[in-house]
């Protein structure tokens, strides 16, 4: 009974090692990092916020992800929607596809609820790819696919 209870403090108490450890090195290294770039390091607290807040609470997420790209072209808007909406998207896409394997059958899905829009979306995509191959300028036919591919991808996250 006694070696049981030791076990599980020396168990324990590993662990609270393995995380004090780690802690350590991760202030250790955002220390360097702020001496080096103050900005960098903010960005990089705000970015491992984000994905906690991402994995904890999607819907919350989406909201914040909203608010910082919607307004970019507003007077007074701080003009970091271009520069985040990428990576903030590709986050919560990350997040979404997450929970899609925890909850497994749980989970609304556009391809299985609504199949003809989720085909119409599809054959739209489609469309707008092969249209480079007869467009005049490649570059900004495949800039807005890009940008349709990511609407598309936004939209299977908040159909769920």
């Amino acid at each position: 009974m006694f070696a049981e209870a030791r076990s599980r403090l020396d168990t324990e108490l590993r662990t609270a090692a393995a995380v004090a450890s780690a802690t350590t090195g991760v202030a250790l290294l955002l220390g360097a990092l702020t001496v080096y770039s103050p900005k960098m390091a903010v960005g990089l607290v705000l970015g491992a916020a984000f994905v906690v807040v991402a994995v904890w609470r999607l819907p919350v997420a989406i909201a914040a992800f909203i608010v910082m790209t919607l307004p970019e072209h507003l007077p007074g808007s701080f003009g970091a929607g271009d520069t985040l909406a990428k990576p903030v998207g590709a986050l919560i896409l990350l997040a979404w596809v997450g929970y899609l394997f925890v909850h497994r059958g749980q989970v609304p899905l556009l391809p299985r609820d609504h199949p003809l829009f989720f085909w119409g979306i599809t054959v739209f995509l489609l469309l707008g790819g092969v249209s480079a191959l007869w467009a005049t300028d490649v570059s900004q036919t495949r800039h807005d696919l890009g940008r349709f591919l990511q609407v598309a991808a936004l939209l299977l996250v908040v159909s769920g």
